[in-house]
């Protein structure tokens, strides 16, 4: 019995532990379930959670991509209406250029028919004993011009005629004067001559009436750049001033009361650009010749009285006639194709409708005006030692508040209002005489003590008191800066067309002298550059064909193109391509000073520019290149000048990639010269709105620094002492960031 309980007991231990085995398993397994569940539970949690992050992340792509869209589509909205406006604004820029081009084409023509045309007056004694000669001028007027056009056959021609007789003392049975306009129908006037009866009037007398047939003949319509009269006569005209037969041989010993005076008529043909050739019979005429020479010749022009005496050989009439012509015009192409001023105001020009007696000095100098008269002393400078004293100077100087913005074609006809000027006070020494005399003003060697540069100090040969001076300095100051503003993106356009080739304009400043008298107060200073003065061109037409000339004429018509025809730079002069005393003709004409031409002068250059390979690189357009081509080969057949316009050569000058003379610039504080050796380091800066000084100037502005605190703010901030001294400016006083603020700009 034992043994069955103890097999009992151990049989419900054997069942409890399985029981507790099974619970234990149970319950594990409901742990594992429980935490399967839980894991699944977060499990789903997770992917809930996820989702919903998901979703949300998906939403807030969405509303980012959205507002990138939106963004992207009022970018593109402002672009597209930006780019529409730089399209119009663009298409009206290009419109001014073309309009400007038409609209001095005519112009141009105008000028070129001007000069390649020929106006000749036969101006005759028609009284009896000059039968055989009007004879003779009426038989050879069309053999004269035939011969004259076979020699230059590009040019027009027309013929006038004057035919004089006397004062009669009853009626007159002939016309006193008998006139035949100019035509270019030769015939017609030949005819007219014919008609001519040789008469003398009721009451003679031994002269005739000169003054009035000289005064008819000033009274035509003259038009071409060639004018000749041919006077031929054997009696001198009325007054004893003019001949050696006394009064009792002279109806009118003082002349007649309706007479204009010889000297005066003699002046009038010379201001009018007419030449003169006199045929001379016998020596009746010789006190009258005298006194036509003396009034028509001198005052600084080159005309020359040309008489020829044949006596009583008419026959020598033709051939002496045509050579006179065929003189004339090739005197005139001369004149043409020289840059000084007595060769230029010999030749004529129409502004504003009035006659002008000259091309290039109109408005250069006026004779009535008192000129100066110094001595020019040639020689090497002191310039520690020049003049006797050291004087007080004040310093005015320009400068561009565009800062490195450039302006548009717009903006252009603003263009001085776009400049602010500066002072300083600082001390100079001048030599005591002139170095030279040019066209316009005289020069003379001049150091600044304050700042240590050699400078030129230019006057006006007229003298100028007060406000004239002053505006006459400030006004070539003013071109000055326009010409330089302009170098500079000539410059950027040609490198970036592979031209290796710049220009540049040295700095003018205006110095006012307080202790000098009125016609010396003000005066031009500018850098003192060694090397050889060159003029390539001058303010009315006028270019060189050496070489160096073609840079600056392409840089006049680039000038002309950027500006959209409001301006023009010409009279181009310097040391190689760094250039000084430029000449501007605006569209508004005499904005740039008294040498500004307006649209007369814009005309007169472009007849004569013909276009190079610079130009054609820049892509600019000749107004009129048909007109120009007949200029140069009026010139040519004028001058046998082959050299004229050299393409070869200028294309070689044009695209020569070696830097040398012709990649010079003015430093833009000291105003020393230059070469760029590196164009691309040239281009950066000036993409930055930088310019590049010379090596003394750059260690200048390192080392001279300064910090100054800022009248604003308070902070302080660096200041360049070398560039505001050498500009003439005052130092800022505003940091960059407060003068940001309220729109300025600054400089470090």
């Amino acid at each position: 019995m034992a043994d069955d309980r103890d097999a009992l007991i151990k049989q419900l231990q054997a069942d409890l532990e399985t029981k507790k085995a099974t619970k234990a398993r149970r319950e594990e397994e409901d742990a594992k379930d429980a935490l399967i569940k839980k894991l699944q539970a977060d499990l789903e949690t997770k992917k809930a959670t996820k989702a919903r992050q998901e979703e949300e992340e998906r939403r807030r792509q969405a509303a980012r991509i959205r507002e990138l869209e939106e963004a992207n589509r009022a970018a593109y909205r402002a672009a597209y209406r930006e780019e529409a406006k730089d399209d119009r604004i663009r298409e009206l820029e290009e419109r001014l250029r073309t309009e400007s081009r038409t609209d001095i084409a005519s112009g141009i023509r105008g000028v070129v028919r001007q000069s390649t045309s020929v106006d000749l007056v036969a101006m005759m004694d028609c009284t009896a004993s000059m039968e055989s000669w009007i004879a003779e001028a009426a038989r050879a007027l069309c053999f004269i011009i035939g011969d004259v056009k076979e020699k230059f056959p590009a040019l027009a021609y027309r013929a006038a005629f004057v035919g004089y007789r006397d004062y009669n003392d009853g009626v007159m049975r002939v016309e006193r004067l008998s006139i035949a306009p100019f035509t270019s129908d030769i015939a017609s006037v030949q005819a007219h001559i014919k008609r001519q009866g040789a008469i003398t009037g009721d009451a003679p007398d031994e002269p005739e009436d000169v003054a009035g047939a000289m005064s008819a003949a000033l009274g035509l319509d003259w038009s071409s750049m060639t004018r000749l009269v041919i006077h031929v006569g054997d009696a001198p005209p009325h007054g004893v001033a003019y001949h050696n037969y006394g009064a009792s041989c002279d109806n009118f010993p003082h002349g007649h009361p309706d007479d204009t005076k010889i000297e005066t008529l003699a002046a009038s043909f010379r201001e009018h650009g007419i030449q003169y050739g006199f045929i001379k019979i016998n020596n009746s005429t010789d006190k009258f010749l005298g006194v036509l020479r003396e009034h028509y010749e001198g005052a600084g022009m080159p005309f020359k009285l040309n008489v020829v005496e044949l006596g009583g050989d008419y026959t020598a009439f033709q051939p002496n006639v045509s050579r006179m012509l065929k003189d004339s015009v090739t005197s005139t192409f001369k004149r043409m194709s020289r840059s000084d001023k007595a060769s230029m105001k010999a030749l004529p020009l129409a502004v504003g409708g009035k006659l002008i007696g000259g091309l290039g000095a109109i408005a250069e100098e006026d004779e009535e005006e008192e000129m100066r008269n110094l001595e020019v002393e040639k020689k090497p400078p002191n310039w520690d030692r020049l003049g006797d004293r050291v004087e007080r100077a004040v310093r005015h100087t320009y400068h561009f508040r565009g800062g490195d913005k450039a302006l548009s074609v717009l903006e252009w006809e603003e263009v001085n209002g776009s400049f602010s000027s500066s002072k300083s006070d600082t001390t100079v020494r001048i030599s005591k005489h002139p170095f030279d005399k040019g066209g316009m003003r005289y020069a003379s060697y001049l150091k600044d003590m304050d700042l240590d540069l050699k400078r030129v100090a230019k006057l006006p040969l007229e003298v100028l008191e007060g406000g004239r001076l002053e505006a006459y300095a400030k006004a070539d100051m003013c071109t000055q800066a326009v010409c330089k503003l302009l170098a500079k993106k000539f410059n950027m356009q040609t490198l970036e067309k592979g031209i290796n080739r710049m220009v540049s304009f040295i700095d003018v400043a205006v110095y006012e002298f307080p202790d000098r008298p009125d016609a010396e107060r003000w005066m031009t200073v500018e850098p003192y550059i060694e090397g050889e003065y060159k003029k390539f061109s001058n303010n009315s037409g006028w270019a060189s064909n050496e070489a160096g000339a073609e840079l600056a004429a392409s840089f006049s018509h680039w000038t002309h193109h950027e500006t959209g025809g409001f301006l023009i730079a010409v009279d181009i002069q310097g040391v190689g391509n760094v250039y000084t005393d430029p000449q501007i003709h605006s569209k508004r004409g005499a904005m740039f000073g008294e040498g500004d031409l307006g649209r007369k002068g814009v005309e007169h250059f472009f007849a004569t520019h013909t276009c190079n390979e610079v130009c054609r690189k820049l892509g600019l357009v000749h107004p009129d290149p048909e007109a120009a081509a007949r200029m140069e080969a009026a010139m040519r057949a004028a001058l046998d000048d082959t050299a004229i316009g050299e393409e070869e050569l200028i294309e070689v000058l044009a695209m020569d990639g070696t830097p040398g003379s012709d990649m010079q610039i003015c430093c833009e504080l000291c105003g020393c010269i230059f070469v760029v050796t590196d164009r691309d380091k040239y281009m950066s800066f000036r993409r930055q709105g930088k310019d590049l000084s010379c090596n003394t100037c750059r260690d200048n502005c390192r080392r001279d620094k300064t910090q100054v605190a800022c009248s604003e703010c308070g902070k302080r901030f660096p200041v360049n002492l070398h560039f505001y001294r050498m500009k003439g400016m005052d130092q800022p006083k505003k940091c960059r960031d407060c003068k940001a603020k309220r729109g300025g700009r600054t400089r470090d």
